[in-house]
């Protein structure tokens, strides 16, 4: 979400990352923001502050280009403001407390970035420690741009008198790092792709890239022909392939999804799955992998699409071994409208031996919701939570819950601890206390009211 004060009224929701390895990918949570008289912005989850921003160029972006977690908890700013609130003279970049040797620039008289400038790749992190180097004129990039990772140039091109990328390029992947080392290489033109560009990965800093995917784009910037696409969470234990036609852009015809479990120098497939495209439409029967599928986490959904949207039964699978043991699912309206209805089983995004199961209404969890534990040695399945969803649809948790917290486990060296306490309208309210259920310990008091 791109939104400047001066257009933002009341209260929006954006998307941030949360990274968890080694046994997860990156996996998207939704982030409250609220924006005070006093041009306070309060970044906040279930209930609980992360970071407050008192914003004095209005003009600003209000999510200032955060991206995940790490950086709401972590990365600031520091300069001066002009008369009008503008940003002038040095600023610099704060992260975790430190500020970051030769990262940030200047900001001319009137607030327009000039000159040198060190900044963080847009999804920096504790795993993504990779910046970009290059000239600012009248706040356009200009001239030749670096990508540095691990005190190494590792990409770049160069930016015309208009701002735009032209020739051959080097770019580093969306979500770049440490664990997910994606390079991509071709040419601009005016700020377009063009030509032939190909996906280049690797899994050690020490070792060479070696190419796993690309295609072509047209003159317009349109991808067209064979492409091998690589998924958003790519990375070590998510080595996930698209592969398929695009015409104008779109996706057309049959896809395959495919996984595969890099050793050494060599690529074993263990996973295929995929479906059809009409005009970049999903349509027809669809076998997907789950959005933190992984090898410790090999879920796929199966069922139907029409005209992009999910319809009718979809189930829940996880290979084990070799084999599907369906775990879940539930409705989709067949008014192609693609929402939830009816009974859920929901597999839980940190747990797979955790489900959730309740009823949505237009895409909406509501009423009563149930957690369970399946023990993994013995196969039994106990409830150890639950709680309410209001019943007007905005999916907001009321009253008294139980929920699982941590990597909630059996085992000798693991725990299993509940969080519980009230919510009022979404927000956890009061104390909240957590409990080892095996030996009915109280472990830690908070509260929530101061």
């Amino acid at each position: 979400m791109n939104q400047s004060l001066d257009q933002f009224e009341g209260t929006q929701k954006f998307d941030a990352l949360i990274w968890d390895y080694p046994k997860n990918i990156p996996k998207r949570i939704k982030i409250q923001i609220t924006l005070t008289k006093n041009q306070q912005v309060t970044y906040s989850r279930d209930g609980q502050v992360l970071r407050i921003d008192q914003i004095k160029d209005t003009t600003t972006d209000i999510q200032q280009n955060l991206t995940n977690l790490e950086q709401l908890q972590h990365l600031e700013w520091s300069g001066i403001y002009g008369e009008n609130n503008q940003k002038i003279g040095i600023w610099k970049t704060i992260w975790k407390g430190q500020t970051l040797n030769n990262v940030g620039g200047w900001y001319s008289d009137v607030g327009k970035k000039l000159g040198l400038w060190k900044l963080l790749i847009h999804n920096y992190w504790s795993q993504a420690q990779a910046f970009q180097s290059g000239e600012y004129s009248n706040d356009e990039k200009i001239g030749a741009w670096k990508y540095i990772y691990d005190k190494k140039k590792i990409g770049g091109g160069l930016y015309n008198q208009l701002g735009f990328k032209n020739g051959k390029w080097i770019e580093l992947s969306d979500g770049f790092s440490s664990q997910s080392q994606v390079i991509l290489e071709g040419e601009y033109k005016n700020g377009k792709k063009i030509g032939i560009w190909d996906i280049f990965c690797r899994n050690d800093k020490r070792k060479p890239f070696k190419q796993i995917g690309g295609g072509s784009y047209d003159i317009d910037g349109m991808k067209i022909g064979r492409w091998i696409d690589f998924s958003d969470e790519f990375y070590i234990e998510t080595y996930v392939t698209y592969n398929g036609e695009y015409k104008n852009g779109k996706k057309i015809g049959k896809w395959d999804i495919k996984y595969s479990q890099p050793h050494l120098n060599e690529v074993h497939q263990i996973f295929s799955g995929g479906g059809s495209y009409d005009e970049g439409c999903k349509n027809g029967n669809w076998i997907e992998m789950d959005d933190k599928f992984n090898y410790f986490r090999q879920q796929t959904h199966n069922g139907e699409y029409k005209n992009g949207k999910k319809v009718g039964r979809w189930d829940n699978y996880q290979n084990y071994c070799g084999k599907n043991k369906k775990i879940g699912g539930g409705s989709y309206d067949e008014g192609c409208g693609g929402m939830k209805i009816g009974q859920w089983i929901v597999v839980d995004d940190e747990n797979q031996q955790i489900t959730h199961i309740g009823e949505y209404k237009n895409d909406k969890k509501i009423g009563r919701w149930k957690i369970l534990y399946q023990d993994k040695s013995t196969q039994d399945t106990k409830q150890i939570g639950g709680g309410l969803y209001n019943e007007e649809g905005e999916e907001e948790k009321i009253g008294y819950w139980t929920e699982q917290c941590g990597d909630f486990q059996n085992g000798m060296f693991s725990q299993q601890i509940t969080n519980n306490g009230e919510y009022k309208n979404g927000k956890k309210v009061g104390v909240w206390v957590k409990i080892n259920i095996n030996t009915n310990e109280r472990l830690k008091e908070i509260n929530y009211d101061n």
